[in-house]
């Protein structure tokens, strides 16, 4: 029982950091929906180098195409064998 005490009294800071109120100032990024050259290459970057770790299970190739990329595009590019876009 003195252990549990203890255990618990060990976590009761752990607990009071951790709902830590402090406002963080987060600076505002200049994002643009409209650039299609940039969500392309974003896009060209997330299969390159995210995708190996970050699962897009649920992702739809076919909206790809409202970033202005062909299909042709897209399953050259973007997909892994055996894909369907």
């Amino acid at each position: 029982m003195k252990k549990l005490f203890s255990v618990l009294l060990m976590l009761v800071p752990v607990a009071a950091f951790s709902a830590g109120g402090g406002n963080v100032h987060l600076d505002a990024a200049d994002i643009d929906l409209d650039d299609q050259a940039s969500l392309q290459r974003g896009a060209k970057y997330f299969a390159n180098y995210c995708l190996n770790c970050h699962s897009a299970k649920y992702m739809r190739y076919q909206s790809m195409t409202a970033l202005g990329l062909t299909e042709d595009q897209i399953r050259d590019n973007l997909m892994f064998p055996g894909d369907k876009v």
